[in-house]
């Protein structure tokens, strides 16, 4: 493999714990970043505009997700296909299939942008319950979907860049973007008073940054072992590519779907209060999430470098260790965000006392859910890693999908307000005994237990 001598690290080195944190760091502080976007955007919104724009805020940030999904298809799927190839000591092809599956996110992604452009102000209409929350909706949808290609391809780029070596050099692309994006709210909405406006602009702003800085690299070095070349267009791949990545589609369009039942569920139970206090909850999950995910992603092109190359040793040394970090992370979590709801909360609705008492109550309830996340998404970035996109789909859709889904409709009528606060416990309590199942049953198969 190509010996890049700016990277102590390469995908085919053993793992010990601190060199695995270590490799991690980059991509989790990464995700960290990328979800603080929408963090930022909220807080300026919610304390320098008005309570109607962070609703609507709040309201158009899931239809948005909703069609950004697919760049996780493409990302996850795509490194697998490209990190198993490099494996195999194929680094041509791999450059080949990974400049293939680029045009055809692009593609994609021009597409969804002019999809989402016409269906938004149907789905606008459904949501808002007034005329000024309408009208900030479709002012803050207009821009984001205008600049989703930029938001697809940020995402698609993180595992690629990790595919390549290059973790270091992705987050000092998300650090660069973030900050863009902290300047920029604060100038056009405290300074310029543009409004929720000035926050759409500010994101889309940053996220051109944190694709056009990866196009120019991959188009340009020849110091790393994946670069843009004659793509290879072979269909059987690309419906690979698609069908490994297919968990992580799954769980991010499950999300933004589930997101807009729990917006509608609490318009319905506690009005606009209860729409914002979800935001504020969705921005710590957001955050405290991307440490897992960022885990998740950082470790898959590891294992499907080692599955590629046949190194069962190692993908042992990976699966062990990689569990271990999970269950300890993911009980830190729970203890940090039950510690810390009430300053969490008081960050983005501390100007209310009755939404405040409100978000505060649920976060200790949604934050449970962490003792059994972990596991579950490692579980489905495992298979995913492992090219074997039937059971990682299988067990994304189950639990991001079907199992909350149900929930957050049925639940509610029990428990009411708590009952949409539970509904995310509900299901990740159940899927952990299919992604236990599953792990233990597939263990002699690609060897990683031994």
């Amino acid at each position: 493999m190509y010996y890049n001598k700016c990277m102590s690290t390469q995908l085919s080195d053993h793992f010990t714990y601190p060199r695995l944190i270590r490799f991690s760091l980059s991509p989790v502080f990464t995700l960290i970043f990328i979800s603080i976007y929408s963090v930022i955007d909220g807080w300026f919104v919610s304390n320098l505009v008005s309570k109607d724009a962070f609703t609507a805020l709040n309201l158009i940030y899931p239809f948005v997700s909703l069609l950004a999904a697919v760049a996780f298809m493409f990302g996850s799927g795509g490194s697998a296909i490209v990190a198993k190839t490099l494996g195999e000591g194929q680094q041509k092809k791999a450059c080949g299939y990974f400049s293939m599956i680029t045009l055809s996110l692009l593609a994609t992604g021009l597409a969804l942008t002019i999809a989402g452009l016409i269906c938004l102000p149907i789905i606008v209409k459904h949501l808002a319950h007034s005329r000024a929350v309408y009208d900030l909706c479709m002012v803050y949808g207009e821009i984001n979907l205008a600049g989703l290609i930029f938001l697809m391809f940020q995402l698609y780029f993180q595992p690629m860049l990790i595919a390549a070596e290059r973790p270091r050099m992705c987050l000092a692309i998300t650090i660069l973007c973030g900050l863009t994006n902290i300047v920029l709210d604060y100038i056009s909405i405290a300074v310029w008073h543009w409004g929720i406006a000035g926050a759409g602009f500010a994101t889309i702003f940053a996220e051109a940054i944190g694709t056009l800085i990866p196009v120019v690299y991959f188009l340009t070095t020849k110091k790393t072992i994946l670069r843009f070349e004659k793509p290879l267009f072979e269909r059987r791949t690309l419906r690979k590519t698609c069908f490994n990545g297919s968990s992580e589609l799954v769980t991010n369009l499950s999300v933004s779907l589930v997101s807009i039942l729990y917006n509608i569920q609490m318009l319905r139970l506690a009005g606009d209060n209860g729409v914002d206090a979800y935001g504020t909850v969705m921005y710590v999950d957001f955050i405290f999430a991307a440490i897992l995910f960022g885990y998740c992603q950082s470790v898959a092109p590891l294992i499907s470098y080692h599955y590629g190359a046949q190194n069962h040793k190692e993908m042992q040394n990976l699966f062990t260790k990689s569990l271990v970090i999970v269950v300890s992370v993911s009980i830190g979590l729970l203890m940090a965000c039950n510690l810390f709801a009430r300053q969490l909360s008081s960050v983005f609705v501390g100007y209310d006392q009755n939404l405040m008492e409100l978000t505060v109550h649920g976060l200790h309830i949604y934050a449970v859910h962490f003792l059994f996340f972990g596991i579950n998404v490692f579980a489905s970035a495992f298979f995913t890693a492992l090219n074997n996109g039937k059971i990682s789909a299988f067990l994304s859709m189950v639990r991001t999908f079907f199992l909350q889904v149900a929930a957050v409709l049925v639940l509610p009528y029990f428990l009411q307000v708590d009952g949409v606060w539970s509904s995310v416990l509900f299901s990740e309590g159940l899927s952990l005994f299919l992604s236990v199942y599953f792990l233990w049953k597939y263990r002699h198969v690609y060897h990683y237990v031994v």
